[in-house]
C-alpha cells in the first residue's frame, strides 16, 4: 500500500524542494537586512525548517519495501527533531519579544501554536504507521496541507518583514544585541 503512494510523495518532494530552493534565493538576496536583526534571521529559518522536515519525511516515504514500522520510527524521530528545533526558535523570538516594550505574549503563544502543529500531525502520522500500519499515511496529508499553509503565511510575514527592516527597531529585534547570530 506504501508503493501506492509513491506519486503523491514523489510530488511533494518536488514541490517542497522547489519551494526550498525559492526560499533560499529570497533569503539570500535580503541576507545583509537578514544578519542585521536576529528577530529576521530566526523568522527566516522558520519556512526553511518546515519545507526540510516536509522533504526528509518525503523521502522516507518513497524508501521502497520499508515496513510500515520502520517508517513510522523515521516520521516519529524527523517530527520531533524538527519540532524540538521549531520550538527552540519560537522561545528566541519569544526572548526578543519580551525584551521589547511591544510585548505581544498572546502572539508568541498563538504563532508557536501555529508552527508547532504541523509536526504534531506528522508525529501523529508516525505513531498511527507504527500502531495501526498503512492508514498513518492518510494522516500525513493534513499535516502536508497544513505545513504548506504555514510555510506560505511564514514565508509572507518574512517578505513584509524583511521590506519593513530599515535598520530601525521592530517588536521582534533585540536592539542590544545585533550583531549576535547565536539563537
Amino acid at each position: 500500500m506504501i508503493e501506492d503512494w509513491g506519486t503523491f510523495f514523489a510530488a511533494i518532494l518536488g514541490a517542497t524542494g522547489a519551494l526550498l530552493g525559492l526560499l533560499f534565493v529570497g533569503i539570500s538576496q535580503n541576507v545583509n537586512k537578514i544578519i542585521s536583526s536576529k528577530g529576521l534571521q530566526t523568522a527566516a529559518m522558520q519556512p526553511m525548517f518546515l519545507l526540510l522536515g516536509l522533504l526528509i519525511a518525503s523521502i522516507f516515504f518513497l524508501i521502497p519495501k520499508q515496513s510500515c514500522h520502520a517508517l513510522g520510527i523515521e516520521i516519529v524521530i524527523t517530527g520531533l527533531i524538527f519540532a524540538i528545533i521549531t520550538f527552540y526558535n519560537d522561545y528566541a523570538i519569544y526572548k526578543i519579544i519580551a525584551k521589547s516594550s511591544k510585548s505581544k505574549p498572546k502572539r508568541y503563544v498563538f504563532n508557536s501554536i501555529q508552527n508547532t502543529l504541523p509536526y504534531i500531525i506528522i508525529i501523529s502520522s508516525g505513531i498511527v504507521l507504527l500502531m495501526c500500519g498503512t492508514v498513518g499515511i492518510y494522516v500525513m496529508v493534513p499535516a502536508i496541507i497544513l505545513a504548506y499553509i504555514q510555510i506560505s503565511t511564514m514565508s509572507w510575514a518574512l517578505v513584509v518583514d524583511i521590506s519593513k527592516h530599515t535598520g530601525g527597531r521592530h517588536w521582534y529585534d533585540d536592539t542590544n544585541d545585533t550583531t549576535n547570530t547565536n539563537l
